[in-house]
């Protein structure tokens, strides 16, 4: 009789919530963004990295399950903010799709004043200022209207049906070597995604990341991109897909990683390899909309 396995016992970190607030509701502290983790698994939670829009903070405290932590993190962005748990993969979850929440925030009004005191006047401290944060541009003494930006598209992943969670990022500088801006959508489970925005100058460039693909891009992006295919297997993320990505998913066939489950069918196994070999020496960018 053939033994049953089984069933893998592990974390699940939800971000559950998002605010805009002072750290300590304090009068002279910066505003920042609050982001509330939760441990919805099975079993304990290790370290984990936690992304908040630009900022990364290592998580020491390991979450129980059920158990939710606020986390704060300085600055925030016009647009939608954006909250990743475990953003490298550093726990290996039940589910690794639920990770993020990005969302439009309210600005508490009146912002926290600050009461002059006799004390010395402290040194100021930097916030967290985003590439697309809407800030006008004087140029000659008069300063440019605004303009209304609409995009969409759709995003699909080679091997998978469910195309959720790729990253739509927009960069006021022309298409680079590697993606760049701020990160204002996500695609939908049909790979779908919109974005309408306001912003002082016209983006250069959109990128589009999945992890575990090639990432994609489209240079003075506006209106409707079409349609775009990322291909799979470039797990290290290096932009090429080569022995490196085969050695990772060759070091967890038939293994309980799951980061190597490209398509996502529960199982690492030779259909994530023949994913890898068949797009193997493929490059990013990805423009072929």
């Amino acid at each position: 009789m053939t033994p049953t396995s089984k069933p893998q016992i592990l974390p699940d970190l939800v971000i559950k919530a998002m605010w805009i607030a002072t750290e300590n509701n304090g009068t002279c502290t910066p505003l920042g963004v609050w982001v509330t983790v939760a441990n919805e698994g099975q079993a304990k939670s290790r370290t984990f990295r936690l992304k908040v829009n630009d900022l990364e903070q290592d998580i020491i405290d390991r979450l129980e399950v059920g158990q939710s932590q606020s986390f704060w993190a300085m600055g925030y962005v016009m647009g939608q903010n954006l909250a990743v748990a475990d953003v490298n993969r550093q726990v290996v979850e039940r589910d690794e799709t639920n990770n993020q929440l990005q969302q439009y925030l309210p600005i508490p009004t009146p912002l926290p004043n600050c009461v002059p005191t006799d004390s010395p006047t402290p040194t100021p401290i930097a916030t967290n200022t985003p590439a697309l944060t809407p800030r006008p541009t004087v140029i000659n003494g008069t300063t440019p209207t605004p303009i209304s930006l609409y995009l969409a598209g759709e995003v699909l992943l080679q091997g998978r049906r469910d195309y959720r969670g790729s990253q739509i990022r927009l960069s006021e500088s022309a298409c680079s070597a590697s993606p760049t801006g701020t990160v204002v959508a996500t695609t939908e489970a049909n790979g779908h995604f919109e974005v309408n925005l306001t912003l002082p100058n016209p983006p250069q460039c959109l990128y589009v990341q999945q992890t575990g693909y090639l990432w994609g891009q489209h240079g003075a992006p506006n209106g409707n991109l079409g349609q775009l295919t990322l291909p799979a297997g470039d797990m290290n993320q290096d932009g090429t897909i080569d022995i490196f990505d085969m050695s990772y998913i060759g070091l967890r066939y038939r293994g309980n990683d799951l980061t190597a489950d490209l398509n996502q069918d529960g199982a690492v196994n030779i259909f994530d390899l023949s994913l890898v070999s068949g797009n193997y020496h493929k490059r990013a960018p990805v423009t072929n909309w």
